[in-house]
């Protein structure tokens, strides 16, 4: 499939090239679906929060930091546009951006991408009564899954919490204050804050 594709590319180039085609090669690329980072998403697209976000004045950071206008799991959003580092999207009428910090999140745009917006909603009918209560307002309580934890806070910042089979996760609620999550056997056994 590379070959083909390598193949192709060198077609249109040449082609491009002879016919005295301003277009740049990196255009190219884009047109026949190689940089796929430029097709995350089709702009106007609706899509389904997979976790809950907080934007403060406009912005979610991957972080995720527990402050500003809250936005729950299962949100229905419109998709504006996306670059290597952001993907702004339209909720209750207003623009917000979520900036992804690589070093903390440990992953691309793309990856973030298919990490806070789905096609579907989330199922909460998978977590217990007092999960679902606690995922709708926000709240880390004892006897969460790692799961349910997950759609309430989100991932944890992957540069103090590496691995999600670690038994404590560390949070940011703010820039300055912190909090970790500990658990036992896959549920929440306590929160420090």
């Amino acid at each position: 499939m590379k070959n083909l594709l390598k193949v192709l590319s060198f077609g249109l180039i040449m082609a491009f090239f002879f016919s005295g085609c301003s277009n740049t090669i990196e255009s190219i690329k884009v047109d026949i679906g190689i940089n796929k980072k430029q097709h995350l998403f089709v702009p106007n697209e609706e899509m389904y929060t997979q976790c809950n976000m907080h934007a403060y004045r406009g912005r979610v950071d991957t972080v995720n930091y527990g402050v500003g206008i809250f936005i729950p799991a299962n949100s229905k959003v419109t998709l504006l546009e996306s670059n290597s580092n952001k993907i702004k999207f339209l909720y209750k009428g207003k623009t917000i951006t979520l900036l992804n910090k690589e070093k903390y999140s440990g992953l691309d745009i793309e990856q973030i991408f298919h990490r806070y917006f789905g096609k579907k909603k989330v199922d909460l009918n998978k977590f217990t009564k007092k999960e679902r209560k606690a995922i709708k307002s926000g709240r880390v309580i004892k006897g969460m899954s790692k799961k349910a934890v997950l759609v309430t806070l989100g991932h944890p910042p992957a540069h103090a919490t590496p691995s999600l089979e670690s038994d404590e996760w560390k949070y940011w609620k703010s820039r300055w204050n912190t909090m970790i999550v500990i658990f036992k056997n896959g549920k929440v056994v306590s929160i420090k804050d």
